[in-house]
């Protein structure tokens, strides 16, 4: 089947070329190798003379329209059916051919270092990556020091290029692989140290002058700090990371950030709000309003387990404001980490495996539509009786469990919110909460801290909590 569509111009299409053969140049995400998205519109762009006639040509399907007065070009291949290899030609008065080309679904992951910490970086995500051999499995990766680039270079996954592979996002894409079966690709831009208003655009920015005045602090705080100016500078990274792919073809986002924003003290609580105006910036631009997947924080910050229930944290803010926005945003997820964090207080634990492999779970239930759990517990409101706090949740597949024992990590305080530690006990779906301390409670946490550890409480999939707090 032939499909024609007309030349569509968009503003915000990067003018950087990858490729140049005679008069043509390709936009810098588009090379050998690539996977284009399955079954909806797949945009290719780029520069060519003005006034010329441009053709894309892949798999039996076509478009073709007119380079504008600027030379900008950009065109829809429209509907294509998850396969491959094949061949895509572009052609004006010369033409580009590119190879080994597939279809199917590519997923854009993106955040701070722990998105993009490679599998080299370990002995085991080392050993993993060695055994990689997956042809249908693609990845691209923007430099991972934020500096903007004409030339990026798709991979397939082997034990030659894998350990320098994002370690979340190669567990992620490979089980993928293995139960969607499909091709999958990889669009992996991330920077360590990077805040999240570095990722929205500025333009998008200067309308909610709160969040902007905030990140001009950070910046003049890293400054003062010799820390990397740029990794605070509102939409520092959105010009150079993400601007120069929008519109390319995607099936959705994972996001893995948030320690950038637990400093300075009272910078996490405009997270909730930046989170959303980030997912929204994004959507807007993509021009629709594609999965969002949000990694919750791992604990860290030291590997000793906090001994005060009154004890503030930035970290366990964070983790809130990640679940309100996954609650409160349509086609968004939640992946619980906070039990993941590094005995010895390192900021990048190990475990990607398990990052990974619960969004795969995520993207197999909400994209793949396949019957699995995919959330640990949610709390979901409570009661109070006869000096007992009694909590339900959502997502108790195979029930509520208390993972090696008693329940740990409840604390619980009454009218003057002094919080202490507190008894809790499983009851059906429920959990009821108490301290002899506090015969009338009015507000109970969960795992909240920077580092709870031994926070043990899972449904039956055996999937985590997401930390919590109530009634305050």
């Amino acid at each position: 089947m032939i499909l024609f569509a007309p030349l569509m111009i968009l503003a915000l299409l990067p003018l950087s070329p990858l490729k140049n053969t005679g008069h043509i140049k390709l936009g810098e995400i588009f090379t050998d190798h690539m996977v284009l998205q399955r079954d909806t519109n797949a945009p290719i762009w780029g520069t060519a003379d003005p006034g010329e006639k441009i053709s894309v040509s892949i798999a039996g399907h076509t478009a073709s329209g007119i380079v504008d007065t600027n030379g900008n070009w950009s065109l829809n291949l429209r509907n294509l059916p998850a396969g491959g290899p094949y061949t895509l030609v572009v052609r004006e008065r010369s033409v580009i051919t590119l190879h080994d080309i597939l279809i199917g679904d590519v997923w854009l992951t993106s955040g701070q270092s722990n998105m993009g910490y490679p599998m080299h970086s370990d002995p085991e995500n080392t050993a993993a990556a060695k055994t990689a051999n997956d042809s249908q499995l693609r990845y691209v990766a923007f430099p991972g020091d934020g500096s903007k680039t004409s030339q990026l270079t798709w991979e397939t996954a082997s034990p030659q290029t894998t350990p320098y592979w994002s370690a979340v996002a190669y567990y992620f894409g490979k089980e993928l692989r293995t139960k969607a079966n499909i091709p999958i690709g990889i669009v992996e831009s991330a920077v360590g140290s990077t805040s999240g208003e570095s990722w929205v655009s500025l333009s998008t920015l200067k309308e909610h002058l709160d969040i902007l005045a905030s990140a001009q602090s950070q910046m003049h705080l890293a400054q003062t700090m010799k820390l990397p100016v740029k990794n605070s500078t509102p939409g520092y990274m959105f010009n150079n990371m993400i601007e120069p792919i929008v519109n390319y073809g995607i099936t959705g986002a994972v996001w893995y950030q948030g320690e950038n924003n637990t400093w300075p003290q009272g910078h996490e609580k405009q997270y909730g709000e930046l989170l959303s105006l980030l997912i929204k910036d994004w959507r807007t631009r993509w021009g629709w309003s594609f999965p969002f997947y949000i990694v919750q924080l791992h604990g860290y910050k030291g590997s000793s387990i906090s001994t005060d229930p009154n004890a503030m944290s930035s970290i366990a803010e964070i983790r809130e404001k990640q679940l309100q926005v996954s609650q409160t945003t349509p086609n968004s997820a939640l992946v619980i980490t906070d039990e993941l964090g590094d005995t010895v207080g390192d900021v990048h634990p190990t475990d990607k495996l398990d990052v990974g492999h619960r969004l795969a779970l995520i993207a197999l239930a909400k994209r793949y539509r396949e019957p699995v759990a995919y959330s640990g517990p949610i709390e979901s409101g409570f009661s109070i009786s006869e000096g007992n706090m009694i909590i339900r949740f959502t997502h108790i597949e195979g029930g509520l469990i208390a993972k090696g024992g008693t329940l740990a990590r409840f604390s619980i305080a009454g009218i003057n919110k002094n919080f202490v530690w507190a008894d809790a006990k499983i009851a059906g779906n429920t959990i009821i909460v108490s301290s002899s301390q506090v015969p009338k409670p009015v507000a109970v946490r969960y795992a909240w801290e920077d580092n709870p550890l031994n926070a043990n409480l899972y449904n039956g999939a055996g999937l985590p909590a997401s930390p919590f707090r109530i009634g305050q």
